[in-house]
């Protein structure tokens, strides 16, 4: 097994742990949205103005982490070709 494979598949087991935690915390904002007083709701207009999570704001999400792993497994990768 190579240090990219095992990267890859880290990478895919995080990224499927995370997404199902963000769908379990999704839930949860629309049964409070919708268990809210209409009034508030109604304010509200949609559930991401009610509640707001940290990955509502971001984009593109955090990237800096996989980056440095990623130059990091390019070095290995590098000191393997070179034979050291």
């Amino acid at each position: 097994m190579t240090f990219r494979l095992i990267g890859s598949i880290v990478t895919a087991y995080s990224q499927d742990k995370q997404q199902g935690y963000r769908e379990k915390w999704e839930q949860v904002r629309m049964l409070a949205f919708y268990a809210a007083d209409p009034g508030t709701a109604k304010k509200a207009g949609k559930p991401q103005n009610l509640i707001k999570f940290p990955w509502d704001s971001k984009t593109g999400g955090d990237k800096s982490g996989f980056d440095a792993l990623r130059k990091h497994f390019a070095a290995i990768d590098k000191k393997i070709a070179d034979g050291e």
